[in-house]
């Protein structure tokens, strides 16, 4: 997709802030270092270090940029207060540190008002933003840093104001709009099937990010879901991921262990018991007017259970499927 259809950024499910940093020092930082510290231990693997090292020796100089769509808490005011401090302007800096003053009452760790400081936050980002935007001190960067951050934590004051809260779903959603809408380039968003679905399928939430990119770029959002029948895969028994910033939870490998007889996989695998790519377009033009369901494999970075699979329409969740009968677990990262 890079080398031959032009693709130039990609986005992981994973927190904006963390690969800010991490693309920031690619070069300068050991790579196995840069992994432990700022990716969620699901990406502890060396087929991602052999990602980033591509990125590193080929894909900077080719213009390909590596973005984040989740939430920033942990270094996002750091890399906002930096950028800050490229300005010479007086206010600039009395709300700069004003800022960064309410973040470290945030942080604090017998602080009892979270949601309230949390709203506090927000609202001197928002300052912050007209104040550059009214005075044409906006910056590319400090654009999208500022506007990550607000993202972040947007719910805080939605709470403390009585309003409906936003889904994680629909934030994500939010930033790739935003990177798609601040430049012409082919985005790559790489996510789970979950999430990048066109239709909302749990709860009225998931699969809300790829049912509003679907609804916003029509034709120009294309969803490929991934499904295979069999094999390995690798999982953390943390269930709380974004809870900390500590990303040392170990990396398990375990076989799939559960598949209904009327799942797609199955069905799939009737077809052809070699991988295969199929466009939703194709069968739906054999079923016209029909929603066909079954099982689907919605397994995400914890241990498989009999839960992990949902009643879905895959033909209209998809606009193509990838099918590989059997999978190899990633490999977990080798230590330097």
């Amino acid at each position: 997709m890079i080398n031959n259809k032009g693709f130039k950024t990609i986005i992981l499910e994973s927190p904006f802030d963390d690969i800010e940093v991490l693309s920031k020092n690619l070069k300068s930082t050991p790579m196995n270092e840069l992994i432990h510290s700022y990716l969620l231990s699901i990406y502890h693997t060396q087929e991602m270090k052999e990602f980033l090292d591509w990125l590193k020796f080929e894909g900077i100089a080719m213009g390909v940029k590596f973005k984040g769509c989740d939430d920033s808490y942990w270094l996002i005011h750091d890399l906002i207060g930096s950028e800050l401090a490229l300005q010479s302007d007086i206010e600039i800096a009395r709300r700069s540190k004003e800022y960064l003053s309410i973040v470290e009452k945030y942080y604090g760790e017998n602080d009892r008002n979270r949601f309230k400081i949390g709203s506090g936050v927000y609202q001197s980002l928002l300052s912050i933003d007209k104040y550059l935007y009214e005075n044409g001190l906006q910056t590319a960067i400090l654009n999208e840093l500022i506007h990550n951050a607000k993202n972040s934590f947007l719910n805080y004051w939605l709470i403390e104001n009585g309003k409906p809260i936003k889904s994680r779903d629909e934030i994500m959603a939010e930033r790739i709009t935003f990177l798609a809408e601040n430049n012409n380039e082919k985005i790559i968003v790489w996510a789970h099937n979950a999430h990048i679905s066109n239709d909302v399928i749990i709860d009225n939430e998931i699969g809300l990010m790829g049912n509003q990119l679907k609804e916003k770029f029509g034709k120009d959002y294309y969803s490929i879901g991934l499904c295979s029948l069999e094999g390995g895969y690798t999982y953390i028994e943390n269930n709380f991921i974004y809870d900390d910033h500590d990303y040392s939870d170990k990396l398990l490998k375990e076989v799939i262990t559960f598949q209904p007889d009327t799942s797609w996989e199955q069905v799939f695998n009737k077809i052809s018991a070699s991988p295969f790519f199929i466009e939703s377009f194709d069968i739906k033009k054999e079923l016209p007017g029909k929603e066909v369901f079954g099982k689907l494999k919605l397994l995400g970075y914890t241990k498989e259970t009999k839960n992990d699979y949902y009643d879905a329409s895959l033909l209209s969740m998809f606009d193509a499927v990838v099918f590989i009968p059997h999978t190899s677990a990633t490999t977990p990262l080798l230590e330097d």
